[in-house]
């Protein structure tokens, strides 16, 4: 939409934009004069929602989170339950003090209006002291509900006096009621507060004693868990005689290693002894008729001694006990092996040194035997303490399973009675978040009256409907309104732009050149006389376009330039040319008389008739003639080559000839007429639309080429002309 146009249409519409809301603020201002006085009355409320505990470290408080609070809060305290258990505060203040805010008559005319008083006292405090709200399906508690509506203590018109709101972004809540009577603002946000903490604390309470039991039957369950593993573990323990595994496992693997030591010691110090013996057992036993063993004495000696070497370098690299043990095997042999040999070089041994050597083989033999019974005995034990030590271990894993279990019952019950205590806490320090800070007191002063607000308010709501209205109307509105969206829509080469309706003949006084249209006027008439055609039809697509008043217009505008101009009304549908200059003569009978005289061939006489035939009009140089009307075409009443010759012979005597046409869309007058015309000029209406039956008949213009002079947009508003 050009927003040009829009301006303009605003302005043209400006008494609507300004009487409209004029009107509708005088309404609201006198609607509001006997607007009663209101009083207000405000308390508040302090949440802690954003208080940060200074004990509690690393604390953070969420803008959102806070936020939900706030909502929860203030739809708590608009809920139906708080706002009725205010509205039973209200009514039984109303039945039971001497000075009630609003009256309650509970008879008219001696009639009882609704339950008796007493019994409505009640119901109404029973169902305070129960929290709970009147129930719809019982006649007597509808009847209450209809009390309270009746005078406003029900839910929705408390609740339309009452406003909510937090604080900004700040801790408080804030509660405020407007009210007749400031006594009933302050009882009302103050009675609201203790009824919401009342309600909230029951409920909260509620809540919290079903957590606390759960948790105590949580805490009772585990405590005997715990118990019974308990006394798994000791009576494990009683029936195994031991109660500290751990210790008598420990002095086991103790006594195991020592008996090992020992078991080893005696292994080491019996080699020894049969070591001995055997050298001893050697000496006694050597005859010096072996000579044949001292070479293989002395071979094997040889090849134990490399063997030793050998076996010495890997257990330096190794340190492998084995190894040492080895060594120390090869070594007796090699002893041996050299004693061999030194037996044989000595020729015997003395009787003394016999008995001596018998002495220590006797020795040696009690030791060997000691040493046997000792590692006898030593493994014995060994064994018999492993099996035990095998036990223990075996024991003390089921014991430790059997702890694990304790502990593991121990830390629940603990985790569990910890819950319990926070839930216990908890419950005790309830309702000590919000706090009321400010209490309601009754208003001295009522509150500003509102009516400039009001009437402000209603003003300016009206004008912007108006100018919402106004401007969904100029978009709905497809006329061609201006020459910018002509030219867009319809193409054809613009003549003038005018706002001519209907007027009178002589009404226009185009001497006057302060006429917005006498420019645009004498614009067509160049174009017309620019064309060189001299008889031009002028049509239209729709009928009201303005052609008879552009034609008078235009024939007032040729005589100021001294041209003669002859009409012909040849819209027989609509002779409003005609009626306009009152011409007394027809069409029709000019064409009759014409067939006459040529039928005759008196042409003479038809020249001097015709001209006699001729209508003049009130200006001066313009002449016309007229139709009788009727519905009928050009060519049903005007035979071609009568009235051809008929517009030829004028021709003559004026200089141009102005012929009119009905409109195109629903008449083929136009067409009919084109043979005789030099000329066609099409007036379009800038109120009406381009549909498309429109641009068929735009199509059709276009199509006659050289005889199209242009077009003519007529009722252009005056503010738009120059668009």
């Amino acid at each position: 939409m050009d927003l040009v146009l829009l301006f303009k249409a605003l302005k043209r519409k400006f008494w609507v934009l300004f009487f409209i809301p004029f009107i509708t603020a005088v309404i609201s201002f006198f609607a509001t004069i006997d607007s009663p006085k209101l009083y207000k009355s405000d308390a508040q409320l302090s949440t802690g929602y954003t208080m940060i505990d200074p004990v509690v470290f690393n604390q953070r408080i969420s803008p959102y989170e806070s936020g939900v609070m706030f909502n929860n809060l203030i739809a708590s305290l608009t809920s139906t339950k708080v706002i009725s258990l205010l509205s039973y505060r209200l009514i039984l203040h109303d039945l039971t003090k001497k000075k009630p805010f609003r009256e309650i008559p509970f008879e008219e005319n001696g009639k009882t209006t609704y339950v008796d008083k007493y019994s409505s006292t009640l119901i109404f405090q029973q169902k305070l002291d129960s929290m709970q709200l009147l129930s719809s399906f019982d006649d007597v508690e509808v009847e209450l509900l209809s009390l309270l509506d009746n005078y406003g203590y029900s839910y929705n018109k408390l609740l339309s006096q009452l406003n909510i709101f937090r604080e900004g972004f700040t801790d408080y809540v804030t509660i405020s009621f407007v009210s007749e009577n400031p006594e009933l603002s302050a009882f009302v946000v103050n009675v609201l507060c203790e009824e919401f903490f009342r309600y909230s604390g029951s409920l909260r309470l509620e809540r919290a004693s079903e957590s606390v039991k759960a948790l105590a039957r949580i805490v009772d369950q585990k405590h005997k868990d715990l118990n019974e593993k308990e006394k798994t573990l000791r009576n494990f323990k009683k029936n195994q005689g031991v109660y500290n595994f751990q210790f008598e496992s420990e002095n086991k693997m103790n006594l195991i290693s020592e008996l090992e030591k020992s078991l080893e010691d005696e292994k080491r110090d019996l080699r020894g002894l049969k070591l001995q013996l055997s050298l001893i057992n050697k000496q006694l036993g050597y005859s010096n008729t072996d000579q044949n063993n001292g070479n293989t004495s002395n071979e094997k000696i040889l090849i134990l001694r490399e063997n030793i070497n050998k076996l010495n370098n890997e257990y330096i690299q190794n340190n492998n006990p084995a190894i040492r043990e080895k060594i120390s095997e090869l070594r007796i042999q090699l002893q041996e092996e050299i004693t061999k040999i030194k037996g044989n070089m000595d020729s015997g041994l003395e009787l003394s040194d016999r008995k001596i050597l018998l002495k220590n083989k006797s020795d040696l033999e009690l030791k060997i035997a000691i040493a046997e019974e000792n590692i006898y005995s030593i493994s014995k034990r060994l064994g018999s303490i492993k099996r035990d030590a095998n036990y223990y271990a075996s024991t003390e894993a089921e014991i430790s399973s059997l702890e694990r279990d304790f502990q593991l019952a121990n830390q629940e019950y603990l985790e569990a009675q910890n819950k319990y205590n926070d839930a216990i806490n908890k419950t005790s320090a309830l309702d000590t978040q919000i706090k009321q800070i400010i209490y309601g007191q009754p208003a001295v002063f009522p509150e500003p009256s509102k009516r400039k607000v009001i009437t402000l308010m209603s003003a300016a709501a009206s004008f912007v409907l108006c100018f919402f209205f106004i401007i969904l109307y100029e978009y709905l509105d497809l006329s061609i309104k201006i020459p910018s969206n002509f030219q867009k829509q319809v193409d054809i080469h613009l003549m003038g732009i005018l706002s001519i309706g209907a007027t009178r003949i002589n009404q226009r006084d185009y001497t006057n050149s302060q006429d917005i249209h006498l420019e645009q006027l004498r614009k067509v008439r160049y174009e017309i006389e620019s064309s060189g055609k001299k008889i031009i039809l002028f049509t239209s697509l729709r009928k009201d376009a303005g052609k008879t008043e552009i034609i008078k217009s235009l024939s007032q505008i040729f005589q100021l330039n001294g041209k003669k101009v002859l009409l012909i009304d040849t819209n027989f549908s609509n002779n409003q040319l005609t009626k306009d200059f009152h011409a007394p003569k027809s069409l029709e009978a000019i064409v009759k008389h014409t067939n006459h005289y040529l039928t005759t061939l008196n042409r003479n006489e038809y020249s001097k008739s015709s001209t006699l035939m001729l209508s003049p009009t009130l200006i001066s140089g313009v002449d016309i003639i007229g139709n009788s009307g009727g519905n009928y075409s050009p060519s049903e009443v005007l035979p071609y080559d009568n009235f051809k010759e008929i517009i030829y012979f004028l021709k003559k005597q004026y200089d141009f000839i102005f012929l009119e046409s009905a409109s195109l869309n629903k008449y083929t007058d136009t067409k009919e007429l084109i043979p005789f015309i030099e000329g066609i000029i099409c007036v379009f209406s800038a109120k009406d639309p381009v549909k498309n039956a429109d641009r068929q008949s735009i199509k059709y213009l276009k199509a006659l080429e050289s005889k199209l002079i242009g077009s003519i947009l007529n009722k252009v508003d005056s503010n738009n002309i120059e668009s």
